[in-house]
């Protein structure tokens, strides 16, 4: 049926063009002229058959050289018309192609979390001063081929897609089976010994995601598996009330919350009084040049005076090298994990299950 309709139009408009551009306007000319070489896929559905109002219009009139100025504003008109038709059925025709590749693409991202090609990498938390692992944190890679890569390569994409809560919860399901995988191999991990995960105040302010949550931790004993919703920066806290809800409402299950990468973006001194939190991990921005920065090491001394006040914990994240933990337990002599490549950098589960730290 399509496919006569084109027909009909083409037809049409090979016919009619010689006639058309005799008698119109010149503007009427250089538009219809454009018409007869546009690819028909442009005109969006647009098409004028052969018997149609216009067609016997311009039979009957634009061939005889006498054109009323009513007939001419006619003409304008229809053609702007068919001009804006042909702009709207393009636009749409592009938003169509976009949908269905971005549905493909979506396909594909969970293809690939059904297949494997997603897996978790573990770094070590580490409490310096007894020398136990306390925790680690569960960061999220791709396989592609023979390398590993990191979210820098592919997490923006997943947002784009709208898929960060479908991919958290993949992350939460494999992290529980993780757990038991790492405390059954690992003699070297505190009793307390916790794994942390990425989540967002969007997250935290879905429902659909919240109750799928819990549905999962209902089939787990939290007391034997022991977990850490770290909540990144990413997004501004929008509904206080519901986030510390929903806040509560974890910690009374037994998980911890963390408020990542402190210090920077949204993540300010400000958000302590709005959520509920057990640890609070300070950016990597504070431990760089500590030796030698005022501002940093001032920075460090208050906020461990407010986790003390709030009986809560600090980790230190980005450590590299001996010298920085010196300064560090020298400016703060309270409990401070360490998150960085000082102990390890992130590592597969079967390196996790297997991790002793190398005391000197």
């Amino acid at each position: 049926m399509i496919s006569k309709v084109l027909d009909s139009y083409l037809t049409t408009i090979k016919v009619l063009a010689p006639k058309m551009l005799d008698g119109s306007s010149n503007l009427g000319k250089k538009l219809i002229a454009r018409l007869v070489v546009l690819p028909s896929f442009m005109l969006g559905g647009l098409v004028v058959p052969r018997h149609s109002v216009m067609a016997a219009h311009t039979i009957n009139h634009w061939g005889s050289g006498q054109l009323s100025d009513y007939q001419k504003r006619m003409e304008m008109s229809i053609l702007f018309l068919i001009l804006i038709l042909m702009a709207v059925g393009t636009f749409l025709t592009y938003r169509f192609t976009a949908i269905v590749e971005k549905n493909n693409r979506k396909y594909r991202f969970i293809n690939k979390l059904a297949n494997g090609e997603f897996l978790l990498y573990y770094q070590p938390i580490v409490n310096p001063d007894q020398k136990k692992v306390m925790a680690c944190e569960a960061l999220l890679r791709m396989k592609d081929n023979d390398k590993i890569l990191s979210p820098f390569h592919f997490l923006e994409t997943i947002e784009d897609l709208g898929l960060m809560e479908q991919v958290t919860l993949w992350v939460l399901k494999r992290v529980i089976k993780d757990y038991q995988e790492i405390k059954t191999h690992n003699s070297n991990l505190d009793d307390d010994f916790y794994i942390s995960l990425n989540v967002s105040f969007k997250e935290l302010g879905s429902s659909s995601f919240i109750e799928q949550v819990k549905e999962i931790l209902s089939q787990i004993d939290l007391t034997q598996i022991k977990l850490c919703f770290e909540i990144v920066e990413k997004y501004h806290l929008e509904d206080e009330v519901l986030t510390n809800k929903v806040i509560q409402d974890l910690r009374s299950l037994g998980i911890k919350v963390a408020i990542d990468d402190f210090g920077v973006e949204y993540a300010n001194l400000d958000m302590l009084d709005k959520i509920d939190y057990d640890i609070i991990k300070l950016d990597k921005h504070f431990i760089d040049e500590i030796q030698t920065s005022f501002i940093r090491q001032e920075s460090v001394i208050f906020i461990g005076k407010v986790i003390e006040y709030y009986q809560k914990r600090m980790v230190m994240e980005g450590l590299e090298y001996p010298k920085q933990l010196e300064v560090l337990q020298e400016l703060y002599p309270g409990v401070v994990y360490i998150q960085g490549y000082l102990y390890s950098p992130p590592i597969s589960l079967e390196e996790m299950k297997i991790f002793t730290l190398q005391l000197t």
